[in-house]
């Protein structure tokens, strides 16, 4: 793979598209339980959580998305161990989780034990009964990283076959969640985890959609290949179509569950169609996404996902118990709703996340003297 196109290998697009799923996910979490002990059973909120019950899927493609970015981490810096790799992914997930796990503690959401196994990266692996919660998805991520990576590590001289094995182990992961129940979190005959299906699958595809991408890129035909202004105009065309019906396809499915498809691996579909379009940089959505204004809001995806249960907690005590402006501005509270859970987590990322990578960076820098660590 060309080492160049590795280390220049940042989308602004693809940014902003994870901070817009962040922004969804939050509408969907405080619709489905958290505000409806507050709305005097007003009939929009059930409405409006009935119409958006298929957006949880998103966590699908925020693992999609690390597996993607896993192959590039990887052949960015293949000289990397997995101890590094290892102390990255905890560099980059614990501080603000362990934050938010710390919280819940303090406000008597959470028992010191719960929060010693999901520090630990615990929860919804199988190895703890706790699989509950907003942040269920941060430990089977943690874990399935790693294994891929030691899996590329181990076969890092035999390509074909370490994409003939995530493949397997992608394709049957998703056919034993697809057939038990869907896209679930809780334990299937009880011994695997569907949260950690879940990973394997997500971050298996997002991997292979990168090898794919960069098999095409080498292509003698692809390479050589100088189209000419209606070619230009024609591809432009074709992508922009694609991009909008995948893109437009998913916000139905997430916002609109009458028209959405009973089958949620259309979600795995839509947004690998989507990727692929957003890679090219060559689509009309593409383009006006693919910014530093818009990219810049990527980086807050984490830390507003994280902390929003406790955003709902502080809801709670405060604008959810004016039961005339719930119950009477459903749209206006949802919007307040969802702007404060996104200023809550932009603020955690500057007082929390960031100062603890700079932290972890000097660290690590210490430790592991190569400077080979993983952001």
């Amino acid at each position: 793979m060309d080492k160049k196109s590795v280390k220049s290998f940042k989308y602004n697009n693809i940014e902003a598209i994870r901070f817009l799923f962040a922004v969804i996910i939050v509408y969907f979490h405080i619709l489905h339980s958290n505000i409806m002990d507050f709305t005097g059973g007003k009939q929009i909120y059930q409405t409006l959580a009935d119409s958006n019950r298929f957006a949880g899927i998103i966590v699908e493609c925020f693992f999609i998305l690390s597996g993607f970015f896993l192959y590039y981490s990887y052949y960015k810096k293949p000289q990397m161990s997995v101890k590094e790799f290892a102390y990255g992914k905890v560099a980059r997930l614990l501080p603000v989780f362990f934050f938010s796990e710390l919280i819940c503690v303090l406000m008597h959401k959470r028992s010191l034990g719960a929060l010693i196994f999901n520090s630990l990266f615990l929860q919804c692996t199988g190895l703890s009964t706790e699989w509950k919660g907003i942040n269920w998805y941060i430990s089977p991520l943690f874990w399935v990283l790693i294994f891929y990576f030691v899996l590329i590590k181990c076969f890092n001289n035999d390509k074909r076959r370490l994409n003939i094995i995530i493949g397997l182990i992608t394709y049957f992961s998703y056919v034993i969640l697809l057939n038990n129940g869907g896209f679930a979190r809780e334990m299937i005959f009880g011994f695997l985890s569907g949260a950690v299906l879940r990973a394997l699958a997500g971050i298996g595809l997002g991997y292979l959609i990168a090898v794919c991408v960069e098999s095409i890129k080498e292509m003698p035909s692809v390479k050589g290949f100088k189209p000419n202004k209606k070619q230009n105009a024609l591809i432009t065309v074709v992508i922009s179509l694609v991009e909008l019906a995948c893109f437009i396809g998913l916000i139905i499915d997430f916002l609109y569950k009458k028209i959405a498809y009973e089958n949620q691996f259309i979600v795995v579909i839509l947004f690998s169609g989507l990727l692929l379009c957003m890679i090219t940089r060559k689509g009309i959505l593409s383009r006006i996404c693919n910014n530093k204004f818009f990219g810049s809001f990527g980086k807050y995806a984490y830390s507003i996902y994280v902390m929003q249960q406790i955003t709902f907690y502080l809801l709670q005590k405060t604008l959810w118990t004016n039961s005339d402006f719930v119950q009477n501005h459903a749209y206006r509270c949802i919007a307040v709703s969802i702007l404060f859970s996104v200023l809550f987590g932009i603020a955690t990322y500057y007082v929390i996340e960031k100062p603890c990578a700079r932290l972890f960076k000097k660290l690590g820098k210490k430790l592991f003297p190569k400077k080979t660590v993983a952001e």
